[in-house]
């Protein structure tokens, strides 16, 4: 996917004398003619078309991929790529939280050299111009004022990508024999295999900024949908081989769908639907079959006439960017010299028959977790710390071995099975670990596990450092903690949501941040109110506010009750447009702050076992739902809930579960918290908070096009905005908006 963003939206831009010496100081030498983007004798066939309108936007991305670098910055017009006006060398990216002055200054010198020959030309002044205005006004075929005025508002940066393509060449030699073949076996062009490049460069363990993984750039709700597991212990979006055939499959339903969306316009080629195919893997079958229905299987009239909140540059450009990696690719001497492709990935399979430590199986097959991790990509940071065992019937990958692997899988399959124990355990601190993430990988209160080890108010760990993680407390039964006058009872069920307190690797050690508590708040109960319904409220805990109010799980609230909430503060939010960077482990405490999973009893369950609900998630499904409770299909769910066959959950919808007893509410529960909980670490792994900014609600917004909009996941701008996750967005509104920047 193109990855970088126009950075003209809300600029803050300096005052004109100011900002004239900023673009005198780092302008480059004018009127060069390095950067225009040369024709390239693009590659397209019948079954991947491309018509000369749309060759200039490939022969833009072919640049993009094998000429320019990741440390120059290419400006260009957005709706015409090929226009381009200069490209800078900067240290900084064009992302819009880190653009450098030399990008700023940049971008404003074109604008404003844009905007004078717009004025020069409906003066009809346009001779006599310098160097630098003839070279730009020769970019347009006709020198239109009205056209130059609105090119001023279209100035584009993106990132030069061709190292970032380089190492992807290295990375497709492991991969490319694996994806074609499923791409044959699936019926798919075997062309597809050109799409990673786009995606991932290959990467397996690539992780984007809003939430989709590998090599495929799967989310998480769609490798559900299309046979993924995503647990505590596997991601197998991470799996090359896994997340390949999942995308098989989506591409393959997404033909199913387009060629239906297409019937009445005769008989259809590949070439008529596969613009349509690739770009839906972008965009979104739903959005391709709109698009379809409005304008036909008619690619270029689509691109110039289509119009959606969500149809914007990085969808517009996503086929001509694949088509343009797959010329670069298939001709990668011309652009690249002395490329060595890895070795294609071979490896030795065995399935476990019961679950496993890590530990267990480094030992018995003498390999070091370095090389354990290269082939299983798929196991998650949960199984390399020791907090989950790799499950039965996981496809252990073992390296190629002179002989084979047969002595010690036979070793193996002889060694009794484990059993997961983690109570009363001793745990080795390893890098990167914080005391509240060992605490909730392990489902113990993180205060108690502070205070067993005798860990100071900060929760300072060093690596290396021996742990004893304290028991977890039995479960409780079902009790009633919300009683309304005259209306349904809720019963909150026991559930291992933790207070939880910032923590920050710092080097070698482990330092938790500060909780800095205000005076105490205090709140009224209402009718229908629940305990955890007010902690989402304030952003706590549950289980804190329960404690704050000499509570337990066992007590009743009613309504007029006054409870006291105590409140940490929060990283004050700019006003829109601006941002403010500050340590990260400010924002770690809203970031690790648990949503609501409560799963609640409605106080009238029947013989069927459907007296239990949750709210939706971001990133659940009716199969996710299904899989906690071991239900095997979701037929048995949408009766429960009387929802067709083709209806998806929303965000904060209210869901009947069949519960049977306490057992199936605690595995739901460690299920489902587990896999909120994998979200979270593989993000700050890969990202950081480091700032907010206010965005004011516009008409038609919702919460997944604010978070589409700011290439963030959905359920990171809940956890700074909770109230949100059950209620109608309003225009004008404000919405506390995370600034992501990616980890060295």
């Amino acid at each position: 996917m193109p990855p970088s963003r126009p950075i003209h939206r809300r600029l803050r831009l300096l005052a004109g004398p100011l900002l004239m010496a900023l673009a005198a100081l780092f302008a480059p030498p004018q009127a060069a003619a390095h950067h225009l983007v040369e024709t390239q004798e693009v590659f397209c066939d019948a079954r991947f078309p491309c018509s000369e309108r749309l060759k200039s936007r490939i022969n833009f991305w072919v640049q993009v991929f094998s000429r320019w670098g990741t440390d120059e910055a290419v400006f260009h017009d957005s709706q015409f790529p090929q226009r381009v006006y200069a490209v800078v060398k900067s240290t900084g990216t064009c992302a819009r939280r880190k653009k450098s002055a030399v990008l700023t200054a940049e971008y404003q010198r074109i604008k404003q050299t844009l905007t004078g020959l717009a004025q020069n030309a409906a003066a009809g002044a346009v001779d006599g111009l310098g160097a630098e205005e003839q070279h730009i006004l020769k970019l347009f075929p006709v020198p239109d004022a009205a056209e130059l005025r609105a090119a001023a508002g279209r100035i584009r940066c993106q990132q030069g990508n061709r190292d970032r393509f380089r190492a992807a060449l290295q990375r497709y030699g492991a991969y490319h024999g694996m994806v074609q073949k499923i791409l044959r076996d699936a019926g798919l062009s075997p062309d597809i295999q050109y799409l990673p490049f786009v995606e991932s460069a290959y990467n397996p363990r690539a992780m984007s900024r809003v939430g989709a993984a590998g090599l495929w750039q799967i989310m998480p709700r769609t490798g559900r949908n299309f046979g993924l597991q995503v647990s505590g212990a596997i991601d197998e979006r991470l799996d090359p081989e896994s997340a390949t055939r999942a995308a098989a499959r989506y591409l393959k339903k997404s033909e199913e769908v387009l060629r239906a969306a297409a019937e009445g316009y005769g008989a259809l080629s590949e070439g008529d639907l596969n613009p349509f195919i690739i770009t839906s893997y972008n965009y979104g079958v739903t959005g391709a079959r709109k698009s379809i229905r409005q304008f036909g299987p008619d690619f270029d009239s689509v691109l110039e006439h289509y119009e959606s909140p969500r149809f914007k540059i990085a969808v517009k450009n996503f086929y001509a960017s694949f088509l343009a990696a797959r010329h670069v690719a298939r001709d990668a001497g011309r652009y690249f010299s002395g490329v060595h492709l890895d070795a294609p990935f071979q490896y030795h399979t065995h399935v476990l028959k019961h679950a496993a430590s890590i530990e267990r199986i480094e030992k018995v097959f003498n390999l070091p977790q370095e090389e354990l991790r290269r082939w299983n990509t798929a196991l998650t940071r949960y199984v390399w710390h020791g907090w989950r065992f790799v499950p039965a019937g996981y496809r252990l990958r073992l390296p190629p071995k002179e002989g084979g692997w047969e002595k010690e899988v036979k070793r193996f399959t002889e060694l009794a099975p484990q059993q997961e124990n983690f109570s009363n355990v001793r745990y080795r601190v390893k890098k990167g670990d914080t005391a509240c993430a060992i605490a909730r990988a392990f489902g113990v209160n993180c205060r108690r596990l502070m205070a067993v080890n005798d860990l100071n108010r900060r929760g300072l760990i060093r690596v290396g450092q021996q742990l004893t993680i304290p028991s977890r407390k039995p479960a409780a039964p079902a009790r009633r903690v919300a009683l309304a006058e005259k209306t349904p009872a809720e019963t909150a069920m026991e559930k291992s949501v933790q207070p939880r307190k910032a923590v920050v690797a710092d080097s070698e050690t482990v330092v938790a941040a500060p909780e800095t508590a205000v005076a105490p708040a205090q709140y009224t109960v209402r009718a229908g109110d629940t305990p955890c319904e007010i902690a989402l409220r304030y952003t706590i805990s549950c289980a804190a506010l329960l404690e704050n109010n000499d509570l337990d799980r066992h007590s009743k609230i009613f309504p007029g009750q006054v409870l006291q909430v105590r409140l940490v503060e929060r990283p004050a939010a700019l006003p829109a447009g601006e941002a403010l960077t500050v340590d990260e482990e400010e924002f770690l405490a809203v970031l690790d702050q648990p949503p609501d999973f409560a799963v609640y009893e409605t106080g009238a369950a029947g013989s069927d076992g459907a007296g239990f609900f949750i709210f939706v998630l971001p990133e659940e499904t009716l199969g996710h739902f299904s899989d906690w409770l071991n239900l095997g299909f979701t037929s048995r769910l949408r009766k429960f809930n009387d929802m067709g066959s083709r209806r998806s959950v929303r965000i904060g919808q209210r869901i009947l579960l069949p519960i049977a007893d306490r057992a199936m509410i605690e595995t739901f529960e460690r299920r489902r918290q587990d896999y909120h909980g994998l979200l979270v670490e593989e993000f700050k792994e890969a990202y950081r908070v480091e700032g907010l900014e206010k965005y004011q609600v516009a008409r038609g917004d919702s919460l997944w096009t604010i978070a589409r909009e700011k290439q963030i996941p959905l359920w990171l701008l809940l956890r700074f905005n909770p109230g949100l996750a059950r209620k109608q967005l309003r225009a004008s509104q404000e919405v506390d908006v995370p600034l992501v920047a990616e980890r060295a």
